[in-house]
């Protein structure tokens, strides 16, 4: 992706290769943080106001959606599909897909970014910046934030 700001066009091509199409979106995508587990979209943020919001943009066309009103960055289905991780600053939440029912699970000691779900959905792995010292961490907890 290029700098914020910067009208950038997203296209897709199948993985065996072949033509590439353009990904028809009237929003400014900040970041791609995944694809659904039926490769039916990506969830993004969007950048509004300083704000970033999580999107879902249907693929290969569909009308981009809000997930309800959540704010964060770096969301990412579960292997079912039915839940979403995101993180915004030092906290990590879970929502049901549609961006409902979110709650936060866990703050960490600095910025949390890039979480992730193991392959059987029972523990998440992410990983935690120290400001101080500019250093990074990997954490895994479980989904409801313990251990």
């Amino acid at each position: 992706m290029e700098s914020p700001g910067v009208a950038t066009t997203l296209t897709q091509v199948s993985a065996l290769g072949g033509e590439t199409s353009a990904i028809q979106s009237p929003l400014l995508v900040d970041r791609i943080g995944d694809i659904s587990p039926d490769r039916s979209a990506l969830l993004t943020s969007i950048v509004q106001k300083a704000i970033s919001e999580l999107w879902v943009l249907p693929l290969p066309s569909g009308t981009p959606h809000r997930l309800g009103g959540l704010l964060g960055h770096e969301g990412t289905f579960s292997p079912d599909g039915d839940r979403i991780l995101f993180t915004k600053l030092a906290d990590l939440y879970v929502a049901r897909a549609d961006g409902t029912e979110s709650s936060k699970i866990a703050t960490l000691p600095g910025f949390a970014s890039w979480p992730r779900w193991s392959p059987d959905g029972k523990s998440i792995r992410l990983s935690v910046l120290d400001f101080q010292t500019q250093s990074s961490s990997l954490w895994e907890m479980q989904p409801d934030g313990g251990r």
